[in-house]
């Protein structure tokens, strides 16, 4: 099967197990990394090492690019895109960039434009202010604006309880729009995440934003494990506003900040904010004699002061690597990223249920690839099971996000994760589950 013919299938709702069966070879998984449009991006990222991983302590050495297959600087298999995103080689050349412009003009450098630097002057973000979780934000703004409690407040969405299994876990759209429908008449903001950092489902966004704003509800998207990972077409949908983070699939360092964005057509009635200098019209900015707020259009008014210069060379690094190629062409990649481990997850379960009637662990993901967005989250049956998995992929070099008490995310990115690096994922968690392994040539 040809990589495109698979990438197609997957688009029309086609299942992940439609592979023949030599696909849990190691020669097949090279097969497609060597038919991806998209391989050569590997080679702008920093792969850690067996090495690098086993540093106590900082030495100033970089992984570099060698790819001995039985060495300590073999590069690891990074599954843990959905935590924090590799460092594309890019980030230092742009930083230094930054610091040389601050080392040489000082002030002028907030408009000053070297003709070979790689930083654009014209930048506008907003630092993230959100914490940990979207629910302290509601809960703030609703303290702030003196309504009743939270609990009174706020709906939860919740899975309605229909489903078994894995699918438990998932919000159905329609019973999404049935809760809206319920609380209409009293809504004032509706605000999801685009991909559920959990189970990883990925939510028909222009279906429940229209509902929502037929019903004259604000619509607002926390797109965190979104932004980078699906295709998103915010103004097309008219969505009201969003915000993410962009440490996960946008491949930038913690907490170097995030972004918002909100239509033109909504921004400029909401008067009632917290107003800062920096996201004032620019011509008047400075102006010492101004004595009221002007603010810019869209987003960038919502600024209260303006984003960190390091922060944004990041920003400007990691987005040059992703503009190099459409987000069709990297979601669709990542759909085939996703279905390959899921196929391969699923002959792990089909033996462990063959040999003692147990599976060790549950896909709680949706198994429509086109509602899911670059993850898989398995939960174990127990904490000793996860345990035990964790500890043979970090040996084995491979990189996933564990979380006691029984859960773990496996987040591939289409930027620098081969097929290649699911195999040996999947290798390895047969090996820490006591399976034959697969076939290598």
């Amino acid at each position: 099967m040809e990589l495109s013919e698979y990438i197609e299938s997957l688009r029309r709702g086609a299942s992940a197990n439609q592979l023949p069966s030599y696909a849990n070879e190691l020669a097949f998984a090279r097969k497609l990394d060597s038919q991806d449009a998209l391989r050569n991006l590997r080679n702008e990222f920093i792969i850690p090492t067996r090495a690098s991983l086993a540093k106590t302590g900082l030495d100033g050495t970089v992984p570099g690019d060698e790819a001995a297959t039985d060495s300590p600087f073999r590069q690891c298999v990074y599954l843990a895109a959905h935590g924090q995103g590799l460092q594309p080689k890019a980030v230092r050349r742009y930083v230094d960039a930054q610091l040389e412009t601050w080392d040489s003009v000082g002030v002028r450098g907030h408009y000053t434009q070297f003709g070979n630097s790689p930083l654009v002057t014209d930048w506008h973000g907003m630092a993230e202010k959100c914490a940990k979780r979207d629910e302290y934000v509601v809960q703030s703004q609703v303290r702030c604006h003196g309504m009743h409690t939270p609990e009174e407040s706020i709906v939860r969405i919740s899975p309605s309880g229909d489903a078994k299994g894995g699918d438990s876990l998932t919000i159905s759209n329609h019973h999404i729009l049935r809760v809206i429908d319920e609380h209409a008449e009293e809504a004032a903001l509706l605000l999801l995440p685009g991909v559920q950092y959990y189970t990883g489902q990925y939510f028909d966004m222009p279906t429940i934003t229209a509902h929502a704003k037929e019903r004259g509800i604000t619509v607002g998207w926390d797109i965190a494990h979104a932004v980078g990972n699906v295709e998103l077409h915010l103004h097309g949908w008219d969505v009201d506003f969003a915000v993410w983070c962009n440490y996960n699939a946008l491949d930038l360092g913690e907490a170097t900040g995030g972004d918002s964005s909100s239509s033109s057509s909504s921004s400029a009635t909401y008067r009632h904010r917290l107003s800062g200098w920096y996201g004032n019209a620019k011509d008047t900015r400075f102006d010492r004699d101004m004595r009221s707020f002007t603010s810019i259009d869209g987003a960038a008014g919502f600024q209260v002061s303006n984003p960190s210069c390091i922060d944004l060379a990041i920003l400007s690094a990691a987005l040059s690597v992703l503009g190099c190629r459409p987000m069709s062409e990297i979601r669709s990649k990542s759909l085939a990223l996703t279905a390959y481990a899921e196929y391969l997850l699923d002959q792990i379960l089909d033996e462990m249920r063959g040999t003692d009637g147990a599976a060790p662990f549950t896909l709680i993901t949706p198994r429509d690839v086109r509602q899911r967005g670059a993850q898989l989250s398995l939960q174990f049956s127990d904490g000793e099971t996860l345990d035990a998995v964790m500890q043979e992929l970090e040996q084995e070099g491979t990189l996933c996000d564990g979380n006691r008490p029984d859960y773990m995310r496996l987040a591939p990115s289409a930027l620098y994760t081969r097929f290649e690096d699911i195999w040996m994922f999947a290798a390895a968690m047969r090996k820490a589950l006591g399976l034959v392994e697969l076939p290598s040539l």
